[in-house]
C-alpha cells in the first residue's frame, strides 16, 4: 500500500529538555542513506585472489524544508555547527514507524527564494558526523 508522507516528522535532541523537540512546520524531508565505498584486500596468503570489503565513504546529509517562523530560525542558527541527534520518523498506518537516527551538525538554514503570494520556506542541511542508525 503507498503511503504519503502527512505525519512524518524532524525532531532534534538539542539538550535543552533532555528530549527531542520538534521542528515545525515541515514541507519536505530528504532522509539520509550511506554511501558505501568497497576497500580492497591484498592479503598475501589469498592465493593471488583480490576480496573487496564494504565500506563507509560517506554518511550522507540530512535536508528537511520548513516554512519561515523566526523562533524557529533562531533556534536552528543557535544550533549551527554544534553536534546533536536528528531524528527523522516516517509514519506507516498499520505498521512500525521508520526512525532513522542522524548524528551531525546543522551547515546552514538557507531561505528559498522569497516570492510575494508564496509562503517563505527555509532549507536545513545537516552533515551528519557518523553513519546514521535505524529502529524498528
Amino acid at each position: 500500500m503507498s503511503v504519503i508522507g502527512l505525519g512524518d516528522k524532524v525532531e532534534i535532541d538539542d539538550g535543552a529538555a533532555n528530549a527531542y523537540q520538534l521542528v515545525p512546520n515541515l514541507v519536505d524531508i530528504d532522509c539520509p542513506d550511506p554511501m558505501l565505498g568497497a576497500a580492497v584486500s591484498k592479503r598475501l596468503n589469498s592465493g593471488g585472489v583480490l576480496t573487496k570489503v564494504a565500506t563507509v565513504k560517506d554518511p550522507g546529509e540530512l535536508k528537511f524544508t520548513w516554512e519561515y517562523d523566526q523562533a524557529t530560525m533562531t533556534r536552528l542558527n543557535n544550533l549551527k555547527g554544534t553536534a546533536k541527534n536528528f531524528k527523522v520518523t516516517i509514519k506507516d498506518p498499520g505498521n512500525s514507524d521508520f526512525v532513522r537516527i542522524c548524528p551531525g551538525f546543522i551547515q546552514h538554514n538557507k531561505p528559498s527564494k522569497i516570492v510575494a503570494d508564496e509562503i517563505k520556506e527555509v532549507e536545513t542541511t545537516v552533515m551528519l558526523s557518523t553513519t546514521p542508525t535505524d529502529s524498528p
